[in-house]
């Protein structure tokens, strides 16, 4: 098992604590190591807020915080950390978590340059991207 596969593994455990209607957590790792870690909220961050109003997205996806964004915030990182995304479906398997623009926008502010995402499959055997910024 790989480095990414363990902890997009350990981000699909902490998809069963969000409390979001689409489950996602983000795990920050450096090396084999979990930094921080988090799940979607129905809350709003003023971080995430404050990019919504301001890039005129829909208020619909305004309503709720990304764990990415909840992670970071205004932190910085080094370019040895990483980021793990993983969001999981009604059924188990996994789904699309690739960041949208306002999670990239907060990602690029923080330093880090790797990006491990869910796509699809199932935990056992994920398919996933990785995002090198």
């Amino acid at each position: 098992m790989t480095r990414n596969e363990r902890m997009l593994g350990y981000a699909y455990a902490l998809t069963f604590k969000s409390e979001h209607r689409i489950p996602v957590a983000a795990v920050l790792g450096k090396g084999s190591s979990v930094i921080k870690q988090s799940t979607n909220l129905i809350k709003t961050h003023p971080l995430q807020e404050n990019q919504y109003l301001t890039k005129q997205y829909s208020q619909s996806h305004a309503n709720s915080t990304h764990a990415e964004v909840i992670i970071l915030g205004n932190l910085k990182y080094s370019k040895k950390h990483s980021l793990y995304i993983c969001r999981r479906k009604k059924d188990g398997t996994l789904g699309l978590s690739k960041p949208c623009v306002v999670c990239l926008e907060v990602i690029k502010k923080t330093n880090i340059r790797k990006i491990t995402y869910t796509i699809s499959g199932t935990i056992e055997v994920p398919h996933y991207g990785v995002m090198t910024l």
